[in-house]
C-alpha cells in the first residue's frame, strides 16, 4: 500500500492509473464491501484484497528506484527492517536505507541479585529451580 501511496503521489503516473489506485484504496475505506464480513466471513476480506493486489499488478511498472527507496526508509523507520522483497533476494535492486531509524526504546535488563528485605537477609524467590516439586 505504501508502494501504491507513493506512485499516486509521483508526477510521471498516469492519469489512468492515479485513477485506479485512488479507486482502489478509497474501496478499502468503503462501509459496504461487495462480499461483507458478517455474511461471507473469511471471504469477506478476499474482495480487499483483490482489489489491492489488481492495482499494484497494474501499476507496479511504475515503482522507480526512489519510489523503491522511500518504502525502503519508511518501512525502516517504523519497524527497523527492509521490506520483504529485499529480504527474500528478489530480482528488484537493493537500496539501501538514507538514515537509519534510531531505537525508540531501551530494553530493561533485568536485576541480577535479590534486593534485600528490611530485616537485611535477601528475599528468597517463590520458584527455586533446585526444589523437586510434586502435584498430588
Amino acid at each position: 500500500m505504501l508502494e501504491l501511496f507513493y506512485v499516486l503521489k509521483s508526477p510521471e503516473t498516469s492519469m489512468i492509473n492515479k485513477t485506479l489506485i485512488v479507486t482502489a484504496l478509497g474501496y478499502q475505506l468503503l462501509p459496504e464491501d461487495v462480499l461483507p464480513r458478517e455474511k461471507y466471513g473469511l471471504l469477506g476480506f478476499l474482495d480487499n484484497f483483490v482489489t489491492i493486489g489488481f492495482a499494484y499488478s497494474k501499476v507496479k511498472s511504475s515503482v522507480t528506484p526512489q519510489i523503491a527507496n522511500q518504502v525502503n526508509n519508511i518501512l525502516y523507520q517504523w519497524f527497523g527492517v527492509e521490506s520483504s522483497q529485499q529480504q527474500l533476494g528478489s530480482d528488484t535492486p537493493s537500496y539501501e536505507p538514507q538514515q537509519p531509524a534510531q531505537p525508540i526504546y531501551q530494553p530493561v535488563q533485568p536485576q541480577q541479585t535479590p534486593t534485600p528485605n528490611p530485616y537485611g537477609q535477601p528475599k528468597k524467590p517463590i520458584w527455586d529451580d533446585d526444589e523437586d516439586v510434586v502435584i498430588d
